[in-house]
C-alpha cells in the first residue's frame, strides 16, 4: 500500500477523531456574519480575488493558487460565496478556524513573493514545516504534504544511515510531541520510532504539554502518552545492557590486543572504577531513555590515556548497539512500522 493511500485513510480517520491531533488550537469557530477582521501586514494584495479570514486576520489573497493546488479551495470556493462588506467590496470574505500562523506559512508558499524563492519547504524553519503539514493536509494540498514530510525525516530518521547524519543537526527534543502528532494525523508512521523515543525524554513537559508561539500547548493523545511511559523503561533498559556488551568489548580487546601493562597505561582498576561510577550514579546518564547519548565520551573522558585499540574499540562497540537498538526502536516504543531500517531500494 503506497504511503499516499495510507495519509489520505489517516485523513479521514483525524475527521473522525482528533484525539491524535493533539493541540486545543485548531478547533475554534469563526461566526461568518462577522466582517471585522484585522488585515495580515505581510499578505495583503490590493489587488486580491478572496479574502481569508483566520481567528480575526484577513489574507486578501489570490483565488487561482488555491483552487489550483487544493481540492478542497477549489469545492468550497466552487459554491456561492458569502456577501462581500463595505471594507473588501467585490472581494469575499470567507472565515476559516485554522491558525492565522499556521496559515500564513502556506499562503508565503503558494502565494506570488515580491522575493524570487529559489527552495520551498526544504530551507524553511521546523515550525513554518509543520504549519504547512497541517494545513496542507486539511486542504489537502498533498505534495506540500509529501515534501514537508521528507523534510522531518531527515530530523526523525527511519534507518541507521539517515540517523548517523541526522547526528550532526538534532532538533529540540520538545519538536517530538509535534512529530508525533503530525505522523499520526498523515499516517506517516515512519517518523513515530525516533519521535516517540525523543518525547520519552521531555519529563513533566511530557504531561504538561509543550508551549506553542500561540500561547497554546500541545499534548500527545492518552495512547502516546502512555506508549511514552511504558517505552521509558525498555529505553533505560537497552541503553543498560548496551552499556554491558560495550564493557564485555573492551574487555575482550584488553585481554587479546591491548599492552596495558605498558608504563603509565590504564590498568584494569581504572576501567572497573569507571564502570562503577556509572552504575552507581557518581557519574550520571546510564540510566537515561537518551539511548543516543554517547557513553564512550564519558569513558573516555575518564580515562585520557587510553591506548588507540582501547579508544576503537569502545566507540566501535558503542555504534555498533546502538545499530542494534535502532534496529529494536519500533518495537521498544510499541509502534509497527513495515520496512523500518531499510531504505526505499530495499537494502538496510
Amino acid at each position: 500500500m503506497s504511503a499516499r493511500v495510507t495519509r489520505k485513510r489517516a485523513r479521514m480517520e483525524a475527521e473522525q477523531a482528533e484525539e491524535h491531533v493533539g493541540s486545543t488550537s485548531a478547533t475554534e469557530s469563526v461566526d461568518a456574519s462577522t466582517p471585522d477582521f484585522e488585515r495580515d501586514e505581510e499578505l495583503w494584495y490590493e489587488d486580491g480575488t478572496i479574502i481569508l479570514v483566520a481567528r480575526g486576520i484577513g489574507f486578501k489573497v489570490y483565488k487561482g493558487p488555491l483552487v489550483d493546488h487544493s481540492p478542497v479551495f477549489k469545492d468550497m470556493l466552487s459554491l456561492p460565496q458569502p456577501a462581500t462588506t463595505a471594507a473588501a467590496p467585490n472581494c469575499p470574505v470567507i472565515p476559516l478556524p485554522d491558525s492565522p500562523a499556521d496559515l500564513r506559512h502556506v499562503l508565503r508558499l503558494l502565494m506570488p513573493s515580491k522575493r524570487i524563492r529559489l527552495t520551498g519547504v526544504q530551507n524553511a524553519s521546523f515550525v513554518a514545516v509543520c504549519a504547512c503539514i497541517r494545513i496542507a493536509h486539511k486542504y489537502q494540498i498533498d505534495h506540500l504534504v509529501e515534501e514537508s514530510l521528507k523534510y522531518l525525516r531527515k530530523f526523525y530518521p527511519d534507518t541507521f544511515d539517515l540517523f548517523l547524519k541526522s547526528r550532526a543537526k538534532p532538533l529540540n527534543p520538545q519538536y517530538a510531541v509535534t512529530v508525533v502528532n503530525l505522523a499520526r494525523l498523515t499516517g506517516a508512521t515512519n517518523l513515530l520510532p525516533m519521535a516517540l523515543a525523543e518525547c520519552c525524554r521531555l519529563g513533566p513537559a511530557l504531561v504538561l504539554g509543550i508551549a506553542q508561539a500561540d500561547g497554546t500547548r500541545e499534548h500527545l493523545s492518552p495512547t502516546d502518552l502512555a506508549l511514552c511511559f511504558h517505552a521509558k523503561d525498555k529505553l533505560v533498559e537497552a541503553r543498560v545492557k548496551a552499556f554491558a556488551a560495550m564493557f564485555n568489548t573492551l574487555e575482550d580487546v584488553r585481554a587479546n590486543v591491548c599492552d596495558h601493562q605498558d608504563q603509565g597505561a590504564p590498568d584494569d582498576e581504572d576501567f572497573e572504577t569507571v564502570q562503577t561510577e556509572l552504575l552507581d550514579g557518581t557519574v550520571p546518564g546510564l540510566c537515561s531513555p537518551n539511548v543516543w547519548d554517547s557513553l564512550a565520551a564519558r569513558v573516555l573522558a575518564r580515562i585520557p590515556e587510553i591506548c588507540k585499540p582501547c579508544k576503537k574499540a569502545v566507540k566501535s562497540a558503542e555504534l555498533e548497539q546502538q545499530k542494534a537498538i535502532f534496529e529494536r526502536l519500533p518495537d521498544l516504543v510499541g509502534v509497527v512500522v513495515e520496512g523500518w531500517g531499510k531504505d526505499p531500494s530495499g537494502k538496510k
